[in-house]
Order: structure tokens, then sequence, then C-alpha cells
């Protein structure tokens, strides 16, 4: 990083995450669980030297789920594994594709 980027960074004021609203804003049981991966892992790195040095996003009332699921996370990554628990490295495969992904319509009959 450059002195410059990080002299800007310090400028500003620093963002604010409402955790509390967030986990409101989740429809679903699985959005709450995504929400709570992804506080967690701004939690975690928000405790870095970066984000105490005021570079990162500061988290306010923060719920005892969210710093668990922090906690967790580094050790996850401490052991070497990956944030959510699985070995680093691995390919999980022989299963059928997500359903978020599109693999394609098999063919190009009928199609552009």
């Amino acid at each position: 990083r450059s002195t410059e980027a990080v002299a800007k960074r310090l400028t500003q004021p620093r963002e604010e995450i409402d955790v509390a609203a967030e986990l409101r804003k989740a429809d679903t049981q699985a959005e709450l669980c995504r929400t709570q991966r992804r506080l967690a892992g701004l939690q975690r790195r928000s405790e870095a030297s970066d984000a105490k040095a005021g570079l990162g996003p500061k988290l306010v009332g923060g719920s005892r789920w969210v710093h668990e699921e922090a906690e967790q996370q580094k050790a996850n990554l401490a052991a070497g594994k990956t944030k959510d628990g699985k070995e680093r490295g691995k390919v999980t495969g022989g299963g059928p594709a997500p359903s978020n992904v599109w693999i394609g319509s098999g063919g190009t009959d009928g199609g552009n």
C-alpha cells in the first residue's frame, strides 16, 4: 500500500455497521446464516492491526452469535482449514451442481 492510500483512508470517517440492523434484514433462515457468517468474518478482521488503526469497518451492537462464529472461524483458520471448517485444498465433487450454477443446456440446438 502506498502512504497516500493509507493517509486517505485514515482521513475518512470509519464506516459503522449496525449488526442488529443487518441481522433484522434477513428474511429466511438461510439469509440469516449467511449474514451471521459475513458479519463474523468482518468481526474477525476488525480485530486485526489494520482495523484497529482505523482502516476497517467498525461493528456496532454485535451479538454473541456473531462473536462466537468469529472465534470459530479463527480456530478453523489457525488449524489450517477454511473458515467454515472444511479441509483446505480438497475438491468436493461427485454430486449435482449447486442450484445457483448454470451448467448449460446440453447442446447447441434451439438457441443462439
